[in-house]
């Protein structure tokens, strides 16, 4: 046990190494020609001016902004206020997120095939791809979904393996986790709503009645305090 424990923590320490060395030779540390990630920077330094989640005009008025869902510039206020107010900050924070999801990744294909090689050459894989290492390199909302994302695989994985001993599912933290990373995924990016649907879909397919109410339930609650902002504002966007 002690022997497979130290492999799993090589393993980890050359992918770490690894992961470094490929994304410091491929961040771009300039602004993207992209314009949302200008706007997801404006958004986030108004909201961690006490603004809100709003456009400042010319005249200085906060103008409610709603076109984006406000999780990924809602993540870069907070990192604002701790300090990270900085370009190249932000990348190297969408690289972590990168990071933690590919490790996330790596972890649950490890937990299915039992196999930490297998699990260990998905990684390299995963972060070989050229378009995730692109995305990560600017200030955008792609890695903190994809985070959120698998994250939510995860937790549905857990509470299956969990379920096996037959305990309830209101005391599985993994329950909680799932619903928590689904919706969170939504108000990071829209698309994050097919994560939603999987959650509650996978409780169907198990035909765990409860559960599935559960979770629409909690899902609700937990969007409507954006879903009030909007409505008391007057509000409607594509969000």
């Amino acid at each position: 046990m002690k022997n497979n424990k130290a492999v799993v923590y090589v393993l980890l320490a050359v992918f770490a190494a690894f992961f470094v060395w490929i994304f410091s030779y491929t961040v771009d540390p300039k602004l993207d020609l992209n314009g949302d990630n200008a706007t997801y920077i404006e958004l986030a330094r108004n909201m961690a001016d006490g603004h809100g989640y709003a456009h400042v005009n010319s005249d200085g008025v906060a103008v409610p902004a709603s076109h984006f869902p406000p999780g990924y510039s809602a993540i870069l206020s907070v990192a604002i206020t701790m300090g990270i107010d900085t370009l190249m900050g932000w990348k190297i924070l969408n690289g972590v997120f990168l990071f933690l999801s590919i490790v996330v990744l790596a972890l649950l294909v490890w937990r299915i095939t039992g196999q930490k090689f297998m699990a260990f050459s998905i990684a390299v894989l995963t972060l070989l791809c050229p378009t995730l290492l692109h995305f990560a390199g600017i200030v955008m909302s792609e890695m903190s979904y994809m985070l959120c994302t698998v994250v939510a695989m995860f937790s549905l994985y857990m509470y299956d393996a969990e379920g096996r001993n037959k305990t309830a599912f209101f005391k599985s933290p993994w329950f909680y986790l799932a619903i928590i990373s689904a919706v969170a995924s939504y108000h990071i990016r829209t698309v994050g709503a097919s994560i939603m649907f999987a959650v509650v879909v996978f409780f169907m397919f198990r035909k765990e009645w409860m559960p599935t109410v559960c979770s629409v339930m909690g899902m609700v609650v937990l969007m409507l305090p954006w879903m009030f902002r909007n409505a008391a504002l007057g509000i409607k966007g594509r969000y």
